[in-house]
């Protein structure tokens, strides 16, 4: 795996390492805005019917500001901010896992921009379409 796979996964050891009690600090939003979090053990649903995942995580989001735009419903109604993105409260006692997996998030954005690319291109549309796009 790349290095950067390998931080990742060394910065989750190290949060998964800390005391019960500091992983809570960190509980899961419970779905209100999604934002992620710490999910104990027993806490998710499992991909099979009535069962119970026997895992713990932490749950990782868009991490956005509290002040993006984003995150605001937009004036005069007619829809709601947008979820799965969110300031995410990353732990102290993990120093690293913010800077790790934000990491991951821009690697997996040039990817995914490659990949539209790669399809816009299959799909004939020219470049300069693309980049107007892009703006």
């Amino acid at each position: 795996p790349s290095s950067l796979v390998v931080e990742c996964y060394a910065r989750m050891r190290d949060f998964f390492a800390l005391p019960l009690p500091v992983k809570h600090c960190y509980l899961h939003t419970q779905y209100d805005r999604e934002t992620g979090g710490y999910v104990p053990l027993l806490e998710e649903v499992a991909y099979q019917r009535n069962t119970a995942a026997l895992v713990e995580s932490f749950d990782t989001c868009r991490d956005l500001p509290a002040s993006h735009p984003a995150l605001r419903a937009p004036v005069g109604g007619g829809g709601a901010a947008a979820t799965g993105v969110g300031p995410v409260d990353w732990p102290l006692e993990a120093p690293g896992l913010k800077t790790a997996l934000g990491g991951f998030y821009r690697r997996a954005d040039d990817v995914a921009r490659d990949l539209f690319v790669a399809f816009a291109r299959a799909c004939c549309l020219e470049e300069d379409e693309e980049e107007e796009e892009d703006e």
